[in-house]
């Protein structure tokens, strides 16, 4: 076996009579000497036999050739440069003359004052597939910082990776071994989170997040966050009670909360750093568009309460289970009114946008996660309003049902089934099912399913067609789920945000009105007030809604009056 020893200078013509390039580029030569020197010692001292080992120096423009150590240094000393930036002779180099089978790449050096383009990129990539590296020095030299990055380096990143740019150490790791996630506790996250970074950064840059060492290792920062968060605040039995109707009373509970307390404590800003680190990284691995800028991955934020919005990373929802129409005798199936819904895929529309584009964003994720958690949001949605159906009655559904093709008869679009409008709860279960097959194509998704209906009776009523009766019976259905409906506090089930799970009538007065007598004028944690958080998607069709209000032009105040008519319709039962 052969350890191979390769320095590889960017001999193209941007380098030529640069000197800061040629000065440091020295440098680094020097250092590689000095590192082969140290690894012959390393392995002496094991008590092993010395491998046999040659040093290689290659020149690498638009072709790569193999020179000697004093043509190396000559051409350092005298700025020399020709032709263009081309990384992946470098690799037809290797694959023509090294015997991988009978030899290893025991450390690799890569010098270059440039970048590449994504075709380059890509030819690397596929070059590359099956080379292996041990260690890749990577030196970046260029005094302008903007015309340097990652893309040289990237497909050579596959073990022990050291990257520099103008002699600044900015990561080293070994992207071949898993990471230690045992090895971090609350105590050294602060100094260990960039040693975390450099490893999520350099493994996963070429990498997609539908790869299964991704989700993996999504998985792995998950569990590290809430064993994180388990160190932090030990889980305790909160004995408030938040379901009061007085909101003196009610400010006075919450403030008892565990959550709250906490909110007060340095371990709070501790817990906000470990969620943002987190999710900085998670947001990371599973975009597919990655920067290979030496700073594309950055763990700061612009404010200490910020609450970060995480993507959904494993889009294969499980199927929801079947629930067939309910074998019920009424005593009058002539009076029981069933609106059809025709088939409209959220999943589709909100993070796949397969009319569009087949690639999914986390923003496309986020936006799916705030609809879900507050359906208010899709109140002016026309794709919404388009989904409702004509309205039958029981027995002529049940016809319909009979047929084999589920066209529904007015709109002429398809549809899984309708709503059956009871007032008992003997058809929640299929109708919920409905509302799977219809919006999440069968899929089970969890979402505010009071909401949810509060949406779809409010798009019925405003049918010109739609039968008045009808819809005061979809109404009392709906207020009826709505009571039924438990949900957490600030309608969010993000990590930084009140754990409570409440009544959602209480969780639409917190938003509404609480969280801003709580929070708004808290210069801490000001962002915890419900309306501010919601600012970014109120203001983004389709959940913009101009309609929401008449007497201010504040994009905030559409939403405030959504939650705000949704809590007076509900408590005082009318629409």
């Amino acid at each position: 076996m052969i350890n191979y020893f390769i320095y590889a200078k960017d001999f193209s013509g941007s380098t030529n009579r640069v000197t800061f390039y040629h000065e440091n580029g020295l440098k680094t030569l020097h250092e590689f000497k000095r590192h082969i020197e140290k690894i012959n010692n390393e392995s002496s001292k094991s008590g092993e036999p010395t491998p046999e080992s040659r040093t290689i120096y290659l020149h690498w423009d638009y072709v790569c050739e193999e020179v000697n150590f004093n043509t190396t240094v000559n051409s350092y000393q005298k700025r020399r440069g020709r032709g263009g930036t081309s990384p992946e002779t470098i690799i037809e180099w290797l694959q023509r003359n090294i015997d991988i089978n009978e030899g290893k790449i025991k450390l690799l050096y890569i010098i270059t004052d440039g970048l590449i383009d994504s075709k380059s990129s890509e030819n690397c990539l596929r070059l590359n597939e099956n080379m292996q590296y041990e260690t890749v020095v990577f030196h970046a030299l260029n005094t302008n910082v903007y015309a340097i990055d990652l893309s040289v380096a990237s497909s050579f990143l596959k073990s022990h990776c050291v990257i520099y740019r103008n002699n600044e150490l900015l990561d080293e790791t070994n992207i071949a071994e898993e990471y230690d996630y045992d090895g971090i506790n609350v105590e050294n996250f602060d100094t260990e989170k960039n040693n975390l970074k450099s490893y999520i950064k350099l493994k996963y840059i070429n990498r997609f997040k539908r790869n299964t060492a991704a989700l993996e290792e999504i998985d792995k920062l998950k569990k590290l966050r809430n064993r994180l968060f388990d160190d932090l605040f030990p889980v305790q039995k909160d004995k408030t009670n938040l379901d009061t109707k007085d909101k003196n009373e009610f400010i006075c509970q919450f403030m008892k909360t565990i959550w709250y307390r906490n909110l007060k404590t340095q371990s709070q800003d501790i817990k906000a750093d470990i969620e943002k680190s987190i999710s900085t990284l998670i947001n990371y691995i599973v975009n597919d568009n990655k920067s290979y800028a030496f700073d594309a991955l950055k763990l700061v934020t612009k404010f200490k309460d910020e609450v970060t919005e995480e993507p959904i990373v494993d889009v294969n929802f499980t199927d929801e289970q079947k629930i067939e129409f309910p074998d019920i005798i009424l005593d009058d199936d002539k009076g029981i009114p069933v609106v059809i819904l025709t088939e409209l895929n959220l999943l589709d529309k909100i993070i796949f946008h397969t009319s569009k584009t087949d690639e999914v964003s986390p923003a496309s994720f986020s936006k799916f996660n705030s609809a879900m958690e507050c359906p208010l949001f899709l109140i002016n949605d026309p794709d919404i309003s388009e989904s409702i159906g004509y309205f039958y009655t029981l027995d002529v559904y049940k016809q319909l049902l009979e047929k084999t093709t589920k066209t529904e008869p007015l709109t002429r679009r398809p549809y899984h089934g309708g709503l059956v409008l009871v007032d008992t709860d003997e058809f929640d279960k299929y109708n919920d099912y409905i509302l799977s097959a219809t919006y999440f194509n069968f899929k089970k998704v969890n979402y505010n399913k009071g909401l949810f209906y509060y949406v779809l009776w409010k798009n019925c009523e405003k049918k010109e067609w739609m039968d008045q009766n009808v819809a005061q019976q979809f109404k009392k259905y709906t207020m009826r789920r709505i009571s039924t409906t438990v949900c957490k506090i600030g309608l969010s089930s993000l990590p930084l945000d009140p754990p409570e799970n409440t009544s959602l009538l209480t969780a639409l007065w917190y938003c509404v009105e609480l969280s801003s007598c709580i929070f708004k004028d808290d210069p801490q944690h000001f962002m915890y007030e419900r309306l501010r958080m919601h600012y970014g998607v109120a203001y983004c069709n389709p959940f913009k809604s101009n309609e929401m209000f008449t007497h201010t032009q504040h994009t905030t105040r559409a939403l405030a009056h959504a939650l705000a008519h949704s809590h007076t319709d509900i408590t005082r039962g009318n629409g």
